[in-house]
């Protein structure tokens, strides 16, 4: 247990959903294909939030572009869109200063006229109807939960050091998500397993009266989870969607015949605690194997 112990420290929370697929099929050759030509299939948001009108001025423009381009920098990403974007577009489009070079223009006033003439339903996937808020789109192939949640904890400490700080940043989108579920599902089974270790210990005490049993029924089932959680860390199997709802199904399982076995061997104690305890093992022993 001791050496389970230690290497159950070294297992990791990590949902790769292109784990779930042989990676000799098409889906995965696919998704790869995609990541090289087009862009990533996953996509992640940022939405900075400000007061009404903040992004009809240039300044605030220009903080999505740093953005942007730190985003870039990172290497991590492989495209990002926002609503700097369609407003350079339209402005290098109209201005035409500089040709084949996508650029914000220098006044508020402009941005005005511009959104004033277009249609704010163009621009309605990156930017409120009150330009309070707006949102960076980013396409990427990180399928790793754990890769993706270290990258988030990079652009939300980029943010906090570079970006204006009246601005709030908010990262959000369905693989970001993904993955804070799986973290959550790690979590809640941490908790269910104190929970169980709990219950079993106040379940038996009750049951034979006596705390020494009770810790024996807690010694007995922690035996086969620190084994689990060890061959999991030794062979580098992380925790993800697949292994933690079969490890929570695997726990319910022994507590199930923790219960079984305990109850049976309480009701045939009368008989004598060795004879009791051969009789228990001959009857539970051959269903707690199968």
């Amino acid at each position: 247990m001791a050496v389970c112990l230690l290497w159950a420290t070294q297992i990791k929370v990590n949902n790769n959903v292109m784990d779930y697929f042989d990676h000799r099929t098409e889906l995965p050759e696919r998704a790869d294909l995609l990541h090289q030509n087009l862009s990533g299939m996953q996509t992640l948001s940022i939405v900075l939030s400000g007061t009404q009108g903040t992004f009809l001025q240039v300044p605030y423009l220009e903080e999505l572009g740093r953005l942007q381009d730190y985003l870039e920098e990172t290497g991590h990403f492989d495209k990002s869109f926002s609503f700097a974007d369609f407003i350079g577009v339209v402005h290098s489009g109209i201005d035409g200063e500089w040709p084949d070079t996508i650029y914000l223009p220098a006044r508020n006033e402009v941005v005005k006229e511009y959104m004033s003439l277009l249609d704010h339903e163009n621009a309605k996937a990156f930017v409120s109807a009150d330009y309070s808020q707006a949102r960076v789109l980013i396409r990427h192939a990180i399928s790793s939960s754990h890769e993706l949640n270290q990258v988030v904890d990079d652009i939300k400490q980029y943010t906090e050091e570079w970006l204006d700080p009246t601005l709030d940043v908010m990262v959000t989108g369905s693989s970001y998500l993904n993955s804070q579920a799986v973290d959550y599902m790690a979590d809640g089974q941490a908790r269910s397993l104190l929970l169980m270790l709990l219950v079993i210990l106040l379940l038996v005490t009750l049951l034979f009266m006596n705390l020494k049993a009770g810790l024996i029924a807690v010694i007995a089932n922690l035996f086969p989870i620190v084994v689990l959680f060890g061959v999991m860390g030794m062979f580098g199997i992380p925790l993800d969607t697949g292994t933690t709802m079969v490890g929570a199904i695997a726990l319910g399982v022994c507590v199930d015949h923790t219960m079984h076995f305990m109850v049976r061997y309480q009701r045939l104690a009368k008989n004598g605690r060795k004879e009791s305890l051969l009789k228990v093992i001959e009857q539970e022993a051959t269903p707690i194997i199968r």
